[in-house]
């Protein structure tokens, strides 16, 4: 099966429903995912696996995850990391001028040249998108724990009132 089928990312979508785990777990591998996706620009899905690996965490979770991230949300994520990270470190203001300028034109964003942006605004954005990861994946954590037990619960409930309704 290929990786460009649509039928693998379901196969993996209702994997991660089915997975075990506690809610702890499976919020952990949400937040891993959410961080890396924030964090860097590129080659974001094995920064997550390398994450979930040392947290311990669902790599698979953890890779889907970094899709919060995305084309649409590219020009709102990256502006806010190199926003963010300019408060830390000094980098290309002309740089971040020109983002402030052409926020809502994809193209703008989809013809970075990372490789010519230089060493500080790269650092920049990875330091303004590690708090911004830091800060988004935590929300995520705390919103999944918290769906995860109220979905176990509504499930483990519906259970119960079968079995009843057997018995009666």
């Amino acid at each position: 099966m290929s990786i460009l089928s649509p039928r693998f990312y379901r196969i993996q979508f209702f994997k991660i429903l089915r997975s075990g785990g506690s809610p702890e777990y499976i919020a952990r591998s949400v937040f891993c995912g959410v961080f890396a996706g924030l964090t860097v620009p590129l080659l974001q899905i094995p920064v997550a696996i390398f994450i979930a690996w040392i947290f311990k965490a669902n790599k698979t979770i953890a890779s889907l995850s970094t899709f919060v991230s995305n084309p649409l949300s590219y020009p709102v994520f990256w502006f806010g990391a190199l926003y963010i990270g300019s408060f830390f470190i000094p980098g290309n203001e002309q740089f971040l001028a020109d983002c402030q300028k052409h926020f809502f034109e994809l193209s703008f964003w989809f013809n970075l040249d990372w490789w010519e942006l230089g060493s500080s605004t790269i650092l920049m954005f990875i330091t303004g998108g590690s708090i911004l990861g830091l800060f988004l994946g935590t929300l995520a954590y705390f919103w999944t724990k918290k769906n995860v037990i109220k979905k176990r619960a509504k499930r483990l409930k519906n259970e119960r009132l079968k079995k009843i309704n057997k018995e009666a």
